[in-house]
């Protein structure tokens, strides 16, 4: 009896932590991606300010 609920808490447990990883991941992504794409902006910005401060 005793080691079934303990392979039910140890299965959970890594389901849990799977999820936990999984999300982590996501996030991590989510916010390269948005990094990635405010420098992308920033790059195209850049050549029209310094063109408006040499003039």
């Amino acid at each position: 009896m005793t080691t079934g609920w303990m392979f039910v808490v140890g299965i959970a447990v890594a389901w849990l932590l799977m999820a936990v990883l999984i999300g982590v991941w996501i996030g991590r992504a989510v916010r390269k991606a948005e990094r990635d794409e405010r420098d992308a902006r920033r790059q195209e910005s850049t050549p029209e300010h310094r063109r408006d401060s040499a003039a």
